[in-house]
C-alpha cells in the first residue's frame, strides 16, 4: 500500500561482520522519486519511466556476522517503488596466511638475515634442544 511505514523485510546472512553491498532491483513508474529508509539510511529510488522498467540501486551497510534484518521502509505517503529482489555482496574473507614472526614463540628468535621470507622476518630455532 502507498502509506508511510509500509516495508519489505529481508533476512540476510553475513559470513562475517563488516560492510556489505546491497543491491535492490526495483521499478518506479511514477514521475517522482520513491525514497526508502534501509536500516536507517535513506536511499532514493528515482523514476524508471514505467512499472515494467527495472533498475538497480546500491547501498553499503555495516552488518554483523550471522543473520541481519534488512528493512526497506516507505518514507512518504506515496509509498515505495516496486521491489523485485535484493542481492547482498560481501567482501572476501581475509587470506588464511599467518606470519610465524607474529605468533607466540618458544626458544626461537625472529630474524630477517636471509632473503626470500614474507612478512617482516622468519623464526629461527637455532637448534635448541
Amino acid at each position: 500500500d502507498n502509506v508511510v511505514g509500509s516495508y519489505v523485510q529481508f533476512a540476510v546472512s553475513a559470513p562475517a561482520a563488516g560492510n556489505a553491498t546491497l543491491t535492490f532491483r526495483f521499478a518506479n513508474g511514477t514521475t517522482t522519486s520513491r525514497p526508502l529508509s534501509v536500516n536507517g539510511t535513506v536511499v532514493d529510488f528515482p523514476s524508471t519511466g514505467a512499472w515494467t522498467t527495472w533498475q538497480t540501486r546500491t547501498v553499503t551497510l555495516n552488518l554483523v556476522a550471522g543473520v541481519n534484518t534488512i528493512r526497506a521502509t516507505a518514507t512518504t505517503a506515496g509509498g515505495g517503488p516496486n521491489l523485485d529482489s535484493l542481492n547482498a555482496d560481501f567482501p572476501p574473507p581475509p587470506s588464511g596466511g599467518y606470519q610465524a614472526e607474529d605468533a607466540t614463540i618458544s626458544q626461537g628468535v625472529i630474524e630477517s638475515n636471509h632473503a626470500g621470507f614474507t612478512g617482516t622476518g622468519f623464526v629461527n630455532y637455532d637448534n635448541v634442544v
